[in-house]
């Protein structure tokens, strides 16, 4: 991704993810998302690499839950795309659900949850459109691989380093 689009990428995905920071309580319990829980990159330095090159899973999922709830409001014939977003987050889910104590079924229910809430208050204007328009560009190809790469080593789910 040029640098340019990566600046905006984080910029856009780093109000999203401030916005969205308090799913993580209800998923992962209060404790958890209070850096009271599992190890996480802010608590053991040996995660800090692997979520600072390929992203926290905890702020990957989140975005992409906004990402799919814009596509399916504003650009509901944008299949290619709304498949990829799908099937990244159900490898998210699973990724989530091996890592963590919390369970596919409870992820997965939190997720329609935030999604249906986000599809109510998108709009198809402003940050979350022009991060949509992004990963449009990008194509479902490198959603797919971006999803494979940042799954690909077995770490507890964290939000940050988010981007």
């Amino acid at each position: 991704m040029p640098g340019h689009q990566k600046s905006a990428l984080f910029v856009l995905a780093s109000g999203i993810a401030m916005g969205l920071s308090l799913l993580a309580a209800p998923i992962f319990g209060a404790t958890e998302a209070a850096g009271r829980g599992p190890p996480n990159a802010q608590t053991d330095p040996k995660f800090f690499r692997e979520d600072a090159e390929n992203g926290a899973v905890l702020c990957s999922w989140m975005i992409n839950l906004e990402m799919k709830a814009i596509g399916e409001k504003c650009h509901p014939d944008d299949k290619d795309i709304d498949a990829a977003l799908g099937d990244a987050l159900r490898d998210i889910h699973a990724f989530i659900a091996a890592n963590s104590s919390t369970s596919q079924a409870e992820i997965e229910a939190a997720a329609r949850q935030r999604i249906e809430m986000a599809k109510r208050e998108a709009i198809c204007v402003g940050d979350g459109e022009n991060m949509y328009q992004l990963l449009h560009r990008e194509g479902a190809r490198e959603i797919r691989e971006r999803t494979a790469k940042m799954l690909a080593v077995p770490r507890p789910p964290v939000l940050n380093p988010c981007l």
